[in-house]
C-alpha cells in the first residue's frame, strides 16, 4: 500500500455529492455525504464518523429529470433540508486534517463544492492529495480485466455489499471505500490533487 503513514495512523476521508445534472454552470448539489477513516499502520481501516447532509436547490427547475431520478430526489425527502453554506465548517475540517481524500471521480465533486465557495465569496481551502478509484478501475479496463469503471460496474464484479441506496451520497462514499480496498489487489494508488486532478469527463470528451 503506497501511502506514507503519520504518527502510525493517517486519516482518510470519502467524499461524494449528487448534484441535479452534470454541467457545473446551470447545476447544483443536493446532497453529500462525507466519512471519516483512519487507517492504521497495519492496514485497517477504521470509520470514525459518517456526515450526510440533504442541500436545498436554489433553481430545481434546471434539473434535468435524468439526475433527479438516479439519485431520488423528491420534494418531501427534502422538505428539511439546508443551506450549503452550513456545511463549510465540517468540509474546512475534513480538508485541514485529512491526509488524503479518496472518491469516484472526484473532482466533479471537488468542483461543484468549489463552485458553492465561490458563489457566497469564500475562499476554497487548499484540498489534500487524493485518491480516485475510477483511474485505478480505468487500469483494469485498460488491461481487459474489468468491462467498465463504473461504480455500479466495480461493485458488480467485486460482489460488494453495502448498505443504503446506489447515487446516495453516502452509501456512495461507502461504495468506494469498499470497491477501493478491493482494487488495491490489483493495482496501485496513483495521486491527484485539485489543480492537476484524474478528469474521466474530459477523457471521454477529447476522445470524441
Amino acid at each position: 500500500m503506497e501511502i506514507l503513514f503519520r504518527k502510525n495512523l493517517m486519516f482518510i476521508t470519502a467524499i461524494d455529492t449528487e448534484t441535479t445534472g452534470l454541467d457545473l454552470k446551470k447545476h447544483e448539489i443536493i446532497q453529500l455525504g462525507i466519512i471519516e477513516y483512519e487507517l492504521k499502520d497495519n492496514a485497517d481501516l477504521i470509520c470514525l464518523k459518517k456526515h450526510e447532509f440533504k442541500i436545498k436547490p436554489s433553481n430545481i427547475l434546471a434539473a434535468s429529470p435524468e439526475a433527479l431520478n438516479i439519485n431520488g430526489y423528491n420534494e418531501n425527502d427534502w422538505k428539511n433540508s439546508i443551506s450549503f453554506v452550513k456545511c463549510f465548517n465540517i468540509l474546512e475540517e475534513i480538508f485541514s486534517k485529512s491526509d488524503h481524500l479518496i472518491g469516484q471521480n472526484l473532482i466533479f465533486d471537488l468542483r461543484f463544492i468549489s463552485k458553492q465557495y465561490w458563489k457566497y465569496g469564500i475562499k476554497f481551502p487548499k484540498i489534500p492529495k487524493y485518491i480516485d478509484t475510477k483511474s485505478m478501475g480505468q487500469q483494469l479496463v485498460n488491461e481487459g480485466k474489468l468491462k467498465s469503471c463504473s461504480m455500479d460496474s466495480m461493485c458488480k464484479y467485486f460482489n460488494i455489499k453495502y448498505s443504503g441506496r446506489a447515487h446516495t451520497a453516502l452509501a456512495d462514499c461507502e461504495r468506494t471505500v469498499i470497491v477501493w480496498e478491493q482494487l488495491m489487489k490489483y493495482t496501485e494508488n496513483k495521486y491527484f490533487t485539485f489543480e492537476e486532478p484524474y478528469d474521466a469527463f474530459k477523457k471521454i470528451n477529447n476522445a470524441g
